[in-house]
């Protein structure tokens, strides 16, 4: 193939993309992170992200908020 420039990148940039193995990791047993469909390999930080969206959830249908997640 002819190169459109005298880039040396240009060659790197039309191979065919690597394809990256996916590793699923799972959360520490016994962690409150433990069975959650948010978890990113990182505990959350200040908030739980799927307290976060239940409440969401329930604000917007206009529920009452339950006293404990």
């Amino acid at each position: 193939m002819y190169n459109f420039t005298d880039n040396p990148c240009e060659s790197m940039m039309k191979r065919r993309p690597r394809q990256v193995r996916v590793v699923a990791i799972e959360p520490p047993t016994g962690s409150r992170c433990c069975g959650c469909s948010c978890w990113q390999g990182i505990v959350c930080v200040g908030f739980c992200i799927r307290a976060m969206n239940l409440l969401r959830k329930i604000e917007t249908s206009g529920k009452s908020c339950p006293k404990s997640f």
